[in-house]
């Protein structure tokens, strides 16, 4: 049976910590032979005190061996996203040709409170962030004049 590389990489790094953990407890009893301060230690290694430390701490509530290997951070995105109702009006009045700070003035008189950062984040999520594909000028060589009709 094949362990994949990310399995692998996880088990090695286990081990290295699992290892380092058993240093640092060394260091602090002063029985280690081969460090004397948890800076050399720290510095041999190549990671910050801090961040060993959070990883010790979490090792210390639960001493399971996959605690030493950095924990995945959690989607954000999904919790914090602005509601799909406000997205589509958002997207009509973009369709009116109008920029993010007349949308924003627009829905505040509909009591809806956004800022126009967010209101730019939905026109890149909608693909409407750059309004030449609602509309296109005629192009004009220099020194041509327009006539229209």
């Amino acid at each position: 049976m094949a362990i994949s590389n990310k399995n692998l990489i996880c088990n090695a790094l286990e081990t290295r910590m699992l290892r380092c953990v058993t240093q640092y407890e060394a260091i602090k009893t002063k029985t280690s032979t081969e460090f004397k301060m948890v800076k050399d230690f720290c510095k041999f290694y190549g990671f910050s005190r801090q961040n060993f430390l959070k990883i010790y701490n979490r090792y210390k509530q639960n001493p399971v061996s996959s605690m030493l290997v950095p924990q995945k951070r959690g989607p954000s995105f999904k919790f914090r996203r602005t509601d799909i109702s406000v997205e589509d009006r958002v997207a009509v009045l973009r369709k009116q040709l109008l920029n993010r700070y007349e949308i924003v003035n627009i829905l505040l008189g509909e009591v809806i409170k956004i800022s126009p950062s967010t209101v730019y984040n939905i026109f890149k999520r909608c693909g409407l962030n750059k309004l030449n594909c609602f509309y296109s000028l005629p192009k004009i060589k220099s020194g041509q004049i327009l006539v229209t009709k």
